[in-house]
């Protein structure tokens, strides 16, 4: 199996997320809602705030690299290439909610 396709993988999907937040940064509001009380909105966050989701993802790449920082012989549990898709699901975990968010924000 070729190695390193999940890292390239996970790397597409981080560059998406950030294309995804500069697309949507223009068409947000000037606050986004972040947590909400009774199904009302109790604090706010600038739209800044959605360049967080791609850093989110950068930070679960690079920390990703590392398998040592599993405890036990969860390290070994998987293969290279297992582990690399792996931290490529986790990513596309947070884009898929990071395009959630965007949803919601501009359309709830």
């Amino acid at each position: 199996m070729n190695q390193g396709r999940g890292r390239k993988a996970g790397w597409l999907v981080c560059v998406l997320g950030w294309v995804l937040a500069g697309i949507s940064f223009r068409f947000l509001p000037e606050q986004i809602p972040i947590r909400f009380t009774d199904g009302a909105p109790s604090a706010a966050a600038g739209r800044e705030s959605v360049f967080l989701w791609p850093l989110i993802q950068i930070i679960v790449i690079l920390f990703g690299r590392n398998r040592n920082m599993l405890p036990g012989a969860l390290g070994s549990l998987l293969t290279d290439s297992q582990y690399e898709w792996a931290v490529c699901g986790i990513t596309g975990f947070v884009l898929l909610i990071e395009a959630l968010v965007i949803l919601a924000v501009l359309y709830g």
